[in-house]
């Protein structure tokens, strides 16, 4: 039911979800005109450019909030339309073994990262986890099951999301420097890069079928967020650190559901031959609005008061991702 409240919460979302439309409209256009650099990650840069130019819009806060989370979800969900799930378990299955291990190589070796460069022990659970499995989405899950304070959340996301801009510059340049193909590119991207946006600005910069590939290996690692979580809160309840620690709530992305709802829609052929295309066109640009959302909320100047310790844990957990991502895709071919 449309009601009253509804209407102005529209009213305070419209703004700031407009900005992110106009910004991915013209990033379409200078993608279009270069299609090495692509639409998403231009629209990161004009959101980025515009933040430091001009700073915050205080009226399109909400909307550029809003849009950057629920936006980008929606994405996702729609560029399900066009895999179907013959191939999303296909793709799970060929690089398993490469997003375990790769998985289990990044909690250890982040964990001991952290310790040699004597950082807290809640901000290096949290790098930790944000690089291995999904960044903001992972330590946002685990986040009040160790009790993390706001300053470790906010140095924790500032340094997971300095390498995924990183990464979505440096990925495809290095994948096409290699000549890497598509599915090596996108089991690649899918799990040495921890963001779902930067996994798909990504993978679509470098082909079609790596960004396709890319996000099916990418949602099926952010399942991992379900027994991570579940340790932490096992091991803050039997210890007790936490406060209400005996009504634990693990988050899950829904969305997640909602990607596999579609596949399964486009297996069973209900949107036809030309239907699955055309949603999964519509989410490519949807990803370039929450890209440009995400770029419109972004301060460089905090980022740089993060300091150099958690940057340098961050930097090492990702390369060790990275760098073990390849090692197991040729051990595993």
């Amino acid at each position: 039911m449309f009601t009253l409240e509804r209407l102005r919460h529209l009213m305070d979302v419209l703004p700031g979800f407009a900005m992110a439309v106009v910004i991915a409209v013209a990033a379409s256009y200078i993608g279009h005109l270069t299609p090495v650099v692509g639409a998403p990650i231009v629209a990161i840069l004009l959101g980025i450019l515009f933040n430091l130019l001009l700073g915050r819009i205080p009226n399109a806060e909400i909307g550029v909030s809003f849009t950057a989370k629920r936006i980008l979800q929606f994405a996702i969900i729609l560029l399900g339309a066009n895999l179907n799930l013959a191939v999303v378990w296909k793709t799970g299955m060929q690089s398993f073994w490469v997003m375990i291990g790769s998985l289990v190589i990044a909690l250890i070796g982040g964990t001991i990262i952290g310790r040699l460069l004597h950082l807290p022990r809640n901000l290096t659970r949290l790098i930790t986890v944000g690089t291995s499995i999904c960044g903001a989405s992972a330590i946002s899950a685990i986040s009040p099951l160790v009790d993390a304070e706001e300053g470790d959340i906010a140095y924790s996301i500032s340094t997971i999301f300095t390498f995924n801009v990183i990464a979505v510059f440096l990925f495809p340049l290095i994948g096409h420097i290699f000549h890497f193909s598509s599915i090596k590119f996108g089991t690649w991207a899918g799990t040495a890069i921890n963001d779902t946006s930067s996994v798909v600005a990504a993978g679509y910069s470098f082909s079609h079928a790596a960004g396709q590939y890319a996000t099916v290996v990418k949602l099926t690692r952010s399942l991992a967020i379900i027994p991570i979580s579940l340790w932490f809160a096992i091991h803050s309840i039997f210890h007790k650190k936490t406060s209400g620690s005996n009504n634990v709530k693990i988050k899950f992305p829904l969305f997640i559901v909602g990607f596999v709802m579609m596949s399964a829609l486009d297996t069973f052929h209900v949107f036809g031959q030309t239907g699955g295309p055309i949603i999964s066109a519509v989410g490519q640009f949807f990803i370039s609005v929450a890209l440009a959302a995400i770029g419109l909320n972004t301060n460089l100047r905090a980022l740089l008061k993060t300091g150099y310790r958690p940057l340098l844990m961050g930097l090492c957990t990702w390369a060790l991702v990275a760098i073990s991502s390849l090692i197991l895709q040729r051990i595993s071919a």
